[in-house]
């Protein structure tokens, strides 16, 4: 193959790449993306396609060259900064108490697990308070039978909205109905 022709197959092969990590990258911050299987296996998959051929083109050519070796270290780059923002998702996603009372802005992150863990209804309003702290105050939803938190910046790519956790309770002021929204 001549040289133009593998230049220009080099520089889409490269451009291709970036986009695809960049579209990742984009993802993983928008979508608060945590470790699974699917992340695991679409951010790995092109890093040892790129493995495979640089050992490959190594096997064939009979030698290895640090040319190939720094090549395999530069495309690296791209999978560990994306390990990287689902390891801080995956931490940010946790409920504690703490963090939930420190990082108010931050509660959005780990709505989907205090909600799977710590399961509200059927709890008692002063078992709900001593979990979650006060309310907010001058909330949008509240009313005189509900407990209103701010979770902070709606989920998404484009966050214009604030989200919010809103807990109604019955007459024996035990919760009946949990939800999240978004105004």
């Amino acid at each position: 193959m001549d040289s133009e022709w593998k230049a220009i197959l080099r520089f889409l092969g490269i451009s291709f790449y970036a986009l695809y990590y960049t579209g990742c990258f984009i993802i993983i911050k928008a979508s608060l993306s945590t470790y699974n299987i699917v992340n695991i296996t679409i951010l790995v998959l092109p890093i040892l396609i790129v493995l495979l051929m640089n050992y490959l083109r190594e096997k064939r050519q009979k030698t290895t060259t640090f040319k190939y070796r720094k090549a395999v270290l530069l495309y690296s780059i791209a999978p560990i900064i994306c390990f990287y923002l689902l390891t801080v998702n995956e931490y940010k996603a946790i409920f504690t108490a703490e963090k939930w009372l420190e990082q108010e802005t931050e509660r959005t992150f780990m709505i989907d697990n205090l909600l799977k863990e710590h399961p509200l209804e059927g709890k008692q309003k002063k078992d709900i308070v001593a979990l979650l702290g006060k309310e907010t105050a001058e909330a949008y939803f509240k009313e005189k039978d509900n407990l209103v938190y701010l979770l902070g910046a709606e989920r998404g790519f484009i966050s214009m909205d604030t989200e919010w956790l809103i807990i109604h309770f019955n007459d024996d002021n035990i919760a009946d109905k949990v939800e999240v929204v978004s105004s």
